[in-house]
C-alpha cells in the first residue's frame, strides 16, 4: 500500500465526521464522503507530498458539498411523480437498458457484496479492497465471488449485449 493510500484510509474517520457536521444527516454525510474519496483518489496525482491531506480532503469535501447545494436548488419538487410523467422517453439505444438491468441488479446486491465487487471493479487488489472494507482478504473474495455468482444467476435469463453488439445488430449506426 502506498503512503498517499494509507494516508488516505488513516484520515478517513476525520472526515466522515467532517461531513456529518457539513450536512448534519448521516445518510447525507456518507454521500459526501464516498465522493470525496472518490475524487481524491481520481486527483491523487495532483496531491503534493509534504502538505496537508488533511486540509487537501477537507477542500474537496467543501467544494463537493457547495456544487451539491447548488444543484440542489434547481432540483423541481414532484411529490405526485406528476412532472417526471411527462418527461418519460423510451432508451434509444438498447445496450442502455440492458445496462439499466445489469446496475439494478448490482444495487440489489447485499452492500459488503457490492462494494467489494466495486473496489475490485475499479482494478483495486484484493488486499487493497480488504483494508478499504476493514476485513479480511479471505472474506472479500468470498463476497466478490458471491456477488459475481449472483450477478451472473439473475442476469443469465438477459441477455446482454455489449454496445458494438448493438450497433452491429442496427446494421452499423
Amino acid at each position: 500500500m502506498s503512503v498517499f493510500q494509507r494516508d488516505l484510509v488513516d484520515l478517513v474517520p476525520v472526515v466522515r465526521a467532517y461531513a456529518h457536521v457539513v450536512t448534519r444527516s448521516s445518510s447525507d454525510a456518507d454521500d459526501l464522503l464516498q465522493d470525496t474519496l472518490e475524487k481524491a483518489w481520481c486527483a491523487r496525482e495532483q496531491f503534493q507530498p509534504g502538505t496537508s491531506m488533511k486540509a487537501w480532503l477537507f477542500t474537496i469535501l467543501r467544494n463537493s458539498h457547495h456544487n451539491q447545494w447548488r444543484r440542489s436548488r434547481r432540483i423541481v419538487e414532484d411529490p405526485n411523480g406528476e412532472h417526471a410523467a411527462t418527461l418519460h422517453s423510451e432508451a434509444s439505444q438498447g445496450w442502455r437498458a440492458e445496462f439499466g438491468d445489469v446496475l439494478t441488479a448490482i444495487a440489489r446486491l447485499e452492500p459488503a457484496s457490492r462494494d467489494a465487487l466495486l473496489l475490485i471493479t475499479v482494478r483495486l487488489s484484493y488486499e487493497e479492497a480488504a483494508v478499504v472494507c476493514e476485513s479480511p482478504l479471505r472474506s472479500v473474495q468470498s463476497r466478490v465471488r458471491r456477488a459475481r455468482q449472483r450477478l451472473a444467476d439473475e442476469l443469465d435469463s438477459v441477455p446482454i449485449r455489449t454496445p458494438d453488439q448493438c450497433r452491429a445488430a442496427a446494421g452499423g449506426r
